[in-house]
């Protein structure tokens, strides 16, 4: 929720991250025994109508990592705020699953199945989770930007919703 909440003030002012990883979330513990959840990194950040990503090679991206990039940014696309949404969504599936999901693959291995979406369902890995939830998380990692929440603001909407359902 709270990553979700900066992805919000950030995409706000027409600010993408582009470099969403695991190592760019920190979880600090505040006074009265409370976490807040930061999103670290942006220099890689780029303004929406900014420069698009381009591909230095066949295999990679020129910022960001291999393991969270969207499918539109390696077929070099302009990236939108689902492109953080997809990053994260990554993020969230290792946090759940407690593994990455494409761990030890080659890069063009990796960007393969970012391309045809690869992935055990998490819910066939963390049925303890929910239904929704799951599902939820799953629509983040859509390789298909149009079947993922619309923006970050519409993600944690989503996220409310679920979390207020009756278990």
């Amino acid at each position: 929720h709270q990553c979700l909440n900066a992805l919000i003030a950030a995409h706000q002012i027409n600010l993408l991250h582009l470099d969403i990883t695991p190592s760019n979330i920190i979880l600090l513990e505040m006074p009265g025994g409370f976490f807040h959840v930061k999103i670290l990194d942006f220099g890689l950040s780029r303004f929406i109508k900014s420069e698009t990503p381009r591909l230095t090679d066949e295999n990679s991206v020129s910022y960001g990592s291999p393991l969270y990039a969207s499918p539109e940014i390696f077929r070099g696309e302009t990236p939108d705020c689902r492109a953080d949404l997809y990053a994260l969504g990554f993020c969230l599936y290792l946090a759940a699953a407690q593994k990455d999901a494409f761990a030890g693959l080659s890069a063009e291995a990796v960007r393969e199945h970012h391309f045809n979406h690869d992935i055990i369902d998490l819910h066939a890995l963390r049925p303890d989770l929910g239904k929704a939830f799951c599902s939820w998380l799953m629509r983040l990692i859509e390789p298909q930007r149009e079947n993922r929440p619309p923006t970050a603001l519409a993600a944690r909407a989503e996220l409310i919703e679920i979390s207020q359902r009756p278990a």
